[in-house]
């Protein structure tokens, strides 16, 4: 899930079998949902580091309370982050 959409794409390119990271970004929002008094920890910028999945990080910040996102970073997320300033 952590993983970059072009690394993610690039290694489980049969979506028949392994689903898509937007599926799996869902079934992981369902799980928010269904637990409203757990606590989840989302390493890596949620799964969604990318400067056009912000908005719906975002979207999960103010619809989750019971959401943290750990925000430590490697290289790629930095150059990623970087292309929206």
């Amino acid at each position: 899930m952590g993983d970059p959409d072009t690394y993610y794409a690039s290694q489980y390119r049969d979506s028949e079998k392994y689903g898509t990271k937007d599926e799996h970004l869902k079934q992981i929002e369902d799980v928010f949902s269904r637990h409203p008094k757990l606590k989840f920890q989302m390493p890596h910028f949620g799964a969604q580091p990318e400067i056009h999945r912000l908005p719906e990080l975002n979207r999960w910040m103010d619809k989750f309370p019971n959401v943290v996102v750990d925000t430590a970073s490697s290289r790629w997320m930095a150059r990623e982050l970087s292309k929206g300033t």
